[in-house]
């Protein structure tokens, strides 16, 4: 466009009611033929889900790279980077959280009646 020609705009949009005209396709149509831009976040998911939903994370991811639908920018890539470690560490400190749960009832063997001991390694035995 020329800076000078103030009406430049009106040869370019004839018809300003059509700029607020779309019509998209649907999701179904054109969803094999999209390219996916990751941002950071959606890198993260696999640290915060099960592992069933990890595989299918992982297929999706696989199957995009395949197809070559898969675009992951450079700062998305740095950011990941650095945030990975403290997602790891969240996971580990849950784990941590976990186990000390599960080890609150100590028992100490002297504690136990021998004779009962001894009755329960025999009936896990048969």
């Amino acid at each position: 466009m020329e800076a000078n020609n103030y009406f430049s705009l009106e040869k370019v949009f004839p018809d300003a009611d059509q700029v607020f005209q779309a019509s998209y396709k649907h999701l179904h149509e054109v969803r094999h033929k999209c390219i996916f831009v990751f941002d950071t976040n959606i890198l993260l998911v696999p640290y915060d889900v099960s592992e069933a939903n990890i595989s299918a994370i992982l297929d999706i991811f696989v199957e995009l790279r395949r197809t070559n639908r898969l675009f992951i920018p450079a700062r998305v890539a740095r950011e990941f980077a650095k945030q990975r470690g403290e997602k790891i560490s969240q996971i580990f400190l849950r784990l941590r959280q976990k186990q000390q749960k599960i080890n609150v009832g100590h028992y100490k063997m002297e504690q136990l009646p021998l004779e009962r001991v001894r009755e329960l390694k025999i009936e896990s035995r048969v």
